[in-house]
């Protein structure tokens, strides 16, 4: 299957030159393009082209360099699509003038949009496509994920596996002590993994993180057990989330392995994936909720669930 194939592609500046180009691009490797130009003349054109030649394509005409102009954009692409997976601030303004000709007018204009204007909408796509992760079955009918991979979420929606179809979920249970999401989705042919016990995990012990990461479809990454009982206070530049009795691990966890499993050798859940330390200041130290410590409304949930 193409890795572009339903991505919901969001592009500024999309109504001619190189914004026209990706956008086309996009939609040719089947990727759902979301095109923004402040020109609606321009945008609903390339909407028209990639329509035209089977592709899926929407206009959004507003100005990216003022915050609630971004923020409808984005609020609108979220109802249109469901999520945004890819982001491009292509829109830009090119000034026409020398510098030494140029009038304090032209000057804002072009700081606005070539950077507030990318602020702006990196800041709102962002909150939605970090409310974007994994998660793992644990009973016919109830997944687990990360409380933060659902929050403030209007709808939320669950797929199982690469091509799975979409289904409708509904959060039943909400921890954000130990960033834990319930839901129910519709009963179905999915099997449940086998709950193991984080107790008994010691350093060194073999684990492996799976999920869905940076839009690359299912992966699984290898590690050990590299600390217990670990505290952070987890800053993502929106909030500060401080989590107690994590799991460590060298394991990879990258954006959108939140939610997903993390597996002993014999395959049985140990714990939740829930932060990657920045690559900024570490490597190698990803952290999971322990499986122990949310165990007690998983087991009821499930308990309720089958009664």
């Amino acid at each position: 299957m193409n890795k572009l194939e339903k991505k919901v592609v969001l592009i500024t500046g999309a109504g001619k030159g190189s914004g026209r180009l990706l956008a086309q691009a996009f939609a040719e490797r089947g990727a759902r393009v979301a095109a923004n130009d402040i020109s609606p003349v321009n945008v609903e054109e390339v909407v028209d082209t990639i329509i035209a030649k089977g592709g899926l394509a929407r206009a959004y005409i507003e100005d990216v360099a003022k915050k609630v102009g971004a923020q409808h954009i984005v609020k609108q692409v979220e109802d249109d699509f469901g999520r945004i997976d890819i982001l491009i601030n292509h829109a830009a303004v090119e000034p026409h003038i020398p510098l030494l000709d140029m009038d304090e007018w032209d000057w804002h204009r072009v700081l606005d949009v070539n950077l507030t204007g990318a602020f702006l909408m990196t800041q709102s796509a962002g909150r939605v496509m970090r409310a974007q992760g994994s998660g793992v079955i644990v009973a016919d009918g109830l997944v687990v994920t990360n409380a933060h991979v659902v929050e403030g979420a209007r709808s939320v929606s669950v797929s199982f596996g690469d091509e799975g179809e979409e289904t409708q979920a509904t959060v039943i249970t909400i921890d954000d002590v130990h960033d834990l999401a319930i839901l129910t989705v519709p009963t179905g042919d999915h099997p449940a993994i086998q709950i193991g016990t984080s107790s008994d995990l010691r350093l060194g012990d073999a684990v492996v993180a799976l999920g869905y990461p940076l839009g690359l479809g299912a992966t699984a990454t290898a590690g050990i057990v590299s600390g217990l009982d670990r505290t952070i206070d987890l800053n993502d530049g929106m909030s500060v989330e401080h989590l107690e009795g994590l799991l460590q691990t060298d394991a990879a966890i990258n954006p959108g392995n939140s939610g997903g499993p993390l597996i002993d050798a014999q395959g049985r859940l140990v714990g939740i994936n829930t932060a990657g330390a920045s690559a900024s200041s570490a490597e190698n130290i990803g952290f999971a909720v322990a499986i122990d410590s949310v165990a007690s409304p998983i087991a009821e949930a499930v308990s309720t669930s089958t009664t």
